[in-house]
């Protein structure tokens, strides 16, 4: 068992798959198809992209490639089956659209790698990034260029990496404009489309469903259901996939306390290199496992009380950490003081549109003029508010901050002294609005670096240990249930398997 424990230890599997129907339906699947399997010594074939067979081996190196490249450099793991993905679109770019742009002379320069980046050209994924937003929210090109030449000093892979899939993009995009340009429509074309599009006919008809027919008027014998399943079984509507039902036990793979204090280990040693990084926003985007830059404001009430005492004791320009927070870890840097500025009122809604606008001002004018004479506003509130959201709280809404509400509605409730009362115009309607009270309420804004908790790769082994002792113990569907049972493990049905499935629900 030690033998085969240490043979299988290194795979990484997450979860082990364990039931004797599965191992009837791969071996079956190995043994039961004559040439195939690790009987075979042909190449294995994955596939084929324009009448080319694609072999196995270069699909499955393409995907660790892409898997490692993902979970190591972009700190961004993702599932082999979209990595395996990722590797047939690469094999299809490399022979279908690679021969393609050769035959129409498609090249992409170092200037226009440049201008995709950071240039006039500049491709819509940085500019809407906010990890590339200066302090004043607009697209700051020189935090591209920064952060790509910190890519090539620091990292060469993920920069080669991204050279390779910009450069992909972009040819891809000046090929399909090719294309694009070059399909036109004749004046005979444009006819028939107009005609198909315009033309209409109407159609009488009477239907007679099967199942206003009773059942007790048709009979059906054994041999007409024989003679019609002999005539048809071959018919493509007909056709079942095979598949399988299983019985499993997963075994869940957390980080250890080992784990986490070795990640915490890990993280303090950028906090002096987060201390002093002249550009947080580009520091956070390389190094950060978020892999984006964003300005946090935190009042003392939304963090724990351990983190508010650590954040709001520090000054501007200060690290704070490491802080476990749910399954991450962070630092974080005091970017400055803010104030959290914060209003209740409450407010009657009269719905306009353009039909009836005048009407619903005269409306909100008469209700405003009625409160102001001493009419109770909640009373108000209940005959008249179009605001189901705030009727049964006495059209109040308590406590929220600027940039929540609609812009004519905040400026008055910030803008206007507490106790006011007036009508405003908003795209809902017109609001009478009364500002009850008003609070500032301090806040620190910070900028985080977080890494992930993940399990290590040692915690990966010692719960695949455990996986392969217990399906070493199992020897027939009784033991698997039995032993499950003994040792704590829910067993799972997973229903109707494919063949060709990637994974177990």
């Amino acid at each position: 068992m030690a033998v085969i424990g240490s043979i299988r230890r290194r795979s990484g599997l997450l979860i082990i798959i364990i039931g004797l129907a599965m191992l009837a339906f791969i071996m079956g699947d190995i043994f039961g198809s004559g040439g195939g399997g690790f009987l075979s010594q042909d190449p294995v074939t994955a596939g084929e992209i324009d009448g080319e067979p694609v072999s196995l081996q270069d699909l499955e190196k393409r995907t660790a490639y892409w898997s490692t490249l993902y979970g190591t450099y972009y700190r961004n793991p993702i599932s082999q089956e979209q990595a395996r993905q990722i590797a047939w679109d690469d094999i299809q770019y490399d022979r279908v659209l690679k021969e393609q742009f050769n035959e129409v002379g498609l090249a992409l320069p170092l200037e226009e790698y440049d201008d995709i980046r950071f240039g006039e050209g500049v491709l819509d994924e940085f500019k809407t990034s906010q990890n590339f937003k200066g302090e004043d929210g607009n697209f700051d090109p020189s935090l591209v260029r920064a952060t790509y030449e910190n890519l090539m000093n620091s990292n060469v892979e993920v920069w080669n990496s991204e050279k390779y899939r910009l450069t992909r993009k972009q040819m891809t995009n000046k090929y399909n404009e090719l294309i694009s340009k070059a399909i036109i429509a004749n004046s005979l074309e444009a006819e028939n489309s107009y005609m198909d599009k315009n033309s209409a006919v109407d159609i009488q008809y009477v239907l007679k469903r099967y199942s206003a027919i009773p059942d007790s008027t048709v009979s059906v014998s054994d041999s007409d259901i024989r003679a019609y399943f002999s005539e048809h079984k071959d018919e493509a509507r007909y056709q079942q996939t095979a598949g399988r039902d299983m019985e499993l036990v997963s075994f869940l793979v957390e980080p250890s306390e080992e784990d986490i204090a070795d990640i915490e280990q890990d993280v303090q040693q950028y906090i002096q290199e987060f201390k002093d990084a002249p550009n947080d926003s580009v520091f956070t985007v390389v190094n950060s496992d978020t892999k984006r830059y964003t300005a946090i404001a935190y009042t003392r009430a939304e963090l724990d009380s351990t983190t508010a005492e650590m954040i709001f004791s520090a000054e501007k320009g200060d690290v704070v950490g490491p802080v476990e927070d749910g399954d991450v870890i962070k630092l974080i840097k005091i970017l400055g003081d803010e104030a959290k500025e914060e209003a209740t009122v409450r407010h009657i809604l009269i719905k306009s549109d353009p039909s009836n606008d005048e009407e619903m001002k005269n409306r909100a004018d008469s209700i405003l003029r009625a409160i102001k004479r001493g009419a109770d506003f909640e009373d108000m509130v209940t005959e008249f508010s179009d605001d189901p959201g705030s009727v049964n709280n006495g059209g109040k809404y308590e406590w929220f901050p600027r940039g929540q509400m609609v812009k004519e509605f905040e400026d008055f409730s910030f803008d206007e002294s507490v106790g006011s009362l007036g009508v405003v115009k908003t795209s809902f309607g017109y609001h009478i609005i009364e500002v009850l009270d008003r609070r500032s309420e301090p806040q620190k804004e910070v900028a985080e670096f977080i890494k992930n908790i993940r399990p290590s790769s040692d915690t990966f082994d010692q719960v695949y240990e455990d996986a392969s002792a217990f399906a070493l113990d199992v020897k027939d569907v009784d033991s698997f249930r039995s032993l499950a049972q003994e040792r704590g493990y829910e067993v799972k049905t997973a229903a109707g398997i494919r063949p060709s499935a990637r994974s177990v629900s």
